[in-house]
């Protein structure tokens, strides 16, 4: 996997997909912030993940982001090959 930010992710205004230290991330903007929160308040994430029809994904470290509009970075659950 190639370092940097994933070709074609930058469509999304409300963050992107970054490749680090053979990790894939995505950075969560602040313009989604309020989505975001909601998403997982409302139980529609773990939901959504329970059913199968949703990457899980756990919170990393804000000192990821690439730029300074982040307001979550996370980090998908590897899928198998």
């Amino acid at each position: 996997m190639t370092e940097g930010n994933v070709p074609g992710s930058f469509r999304d205004p409300n963050g992107f997909l970054f490749v680090q230290e053979g990790s894939i991330y995505r950075q969560v903007n602040g313009l989604y912030q309020d989505h975001y929160d909601h998403l997982l308040k409302s139980g529609l994430y773990q939901d959504l993940v329970d059913a199968g029809l949703l990457i899980a994904h756990t919170e990393a470290s804000l000192n990821l982001a690439r730029s300074g509009d982040a307001y979550r970075i996370i980090q998908p659950e590897e899928v198998g090959n």
